[in-house]
C-alpha cells in the first residue's frame, strides 16, 4: 500500500492538514530519523455484527477461563483480583 511519508515534526505543524487529508482516503505514513512510527488512515465505522461477534468471542473465552482453582472453598471473583492488583 502506498503512503505519504512525512516526518513527525512536519506532521506537527500540520496534523489539521493531515487529518483532512486522511478524510478524504489518503494514507499517511509519519516517521522520526527515517523510521515508520504511526500511520495516519481512515477511520472504518463497525457493524453491528462486528461487534456482536467480539462479544461472543469474549463469553467463550470467559467459559474457558477459571479464577478458582480446583479444591479451594474460597471463590474468587474478578473485582478480588483487581482490588489484589490494586495492593501490589
Amino acid at each position: 500500500m502506498n503512503f505519504v511519508t512525512i516526518p513527525l515534526a512536519e506532521a506537527k505543524n500540520k496534523l489539521s492538514e493531515l487529518v483532512a487529508r486522511v478524510n478524504h482516503g489518503e494514507e499517511i505514513m509519519i516517521t522520526r530519523h527515517d523510521k515508520e512510527v504511526a500511520r495516519l488512515v481512515p477511520a472504518t465505522k463497525r457493524s453491528k455484527a462486528d461487534g456482536l461477534r467480539a462479544i461472543n468471542i469474549m463469553r467463550e473465552l470467559r467459559k474457558n477461563t477459571f479464577l478458582n482453582q480446583p479444591g479451594k472453598k474460597k471463590k474468587l471473583a474478578s473485582r478480588d483480583l483487581i482490588a489484589a492488583g490494586r495492593r501490589h
